[in-house]
């Protein structure tokens, strides 16, 4: 890393744990966990390489790469929402003085809460 890098090492690694976790969790518990679950079966045991189901199948097999896939594209959909409304909000007047105050992309000491309320109050204006 050169000097005019400003990444702090330790903020990524923190996402990258955080993406890891959310990942790991939604495959194992939400995905093979649920199905198991809802097919009748019992869940002998959990951890983040193996779900042990009283039942076995297709079914439950393929439930953790599914939950994978809908918690991926929920996440995609956020961040563009997000992202949209941070664009339209820059390019409308009416959304300046929100973008300096609220926004946490744009500012740091803003609060996700108030990034997510800037985002409404933008919208809702006809964005």
């Amino acid at each position: 890393m050169g000097a005019a890098s400003k990444d702090n090492v330790a903020t990524i690694g923190a996402i990258g744990l955080l993406a890891y976790v959310a990942a790991d969790g939604a495959h194992h518990a939400l995905g093979h966990g649920t199905a198991c679950l809802a097919l009748g079966g019992r869940i002998r045991s959990l951890s983040s390489i193996f779900v042990d189901c009283s039942l076995t199948g297709s079914a439950i097999d393929l439930a953790g790469p599914f939950a994978n896939l809908v918690v991926g594209l929920g996440a995609v959909l956020c961040c563009a929402v997000l992202c949209c409304a941070v664009l339209c909000c820059a390019v409308h007047s009416h959304c300046a003085p929100h973008i300096h105050r609220n926004a946490t992309v744009l500012h740091p000491g803003g609060s996700f809460q108030s990034a997510v309320v800037w985002t409404a109050t933008c919208l809702q204006r006809g964005n």
